[in-house]
């Protein structure tokens, strides 16, 4: 079993509480934690396994948001 990591995603196309909140419950759904989610800038700070993180990006962009870049923070 894989431990959890912490990631940082940037988020595009969320435009207002509710768009952040909608990618929130998604991924909380899926068993990522999320620990911040700005819809300004499109950060997001979640942790999950890294098995599961194109998981993550798959329901982003199916809810009609995209990732533009994932970072692995320490």
């Amino acid at each position: 079993m894989s431990e959890k990591q912490r990631f940082e995603l940037r988020i595009e196309g969320m435009t207002c509480s509710g768009c952040a909140k909608t990618v929130k419950t998604l991924l909380e759904k899926r068993g990522f934690e999320v620990k911040s989610i700005n819809y300004k800038d499109g950060k997001t700070i979640i942790y999950g396994n890294p098995n599961n993180i194109s998981t993550a990006q798959g329901l982003i962009d199916k809810a009609g948001y995209r990732v533009a870049d994932i970072k692995v923070l320490d």
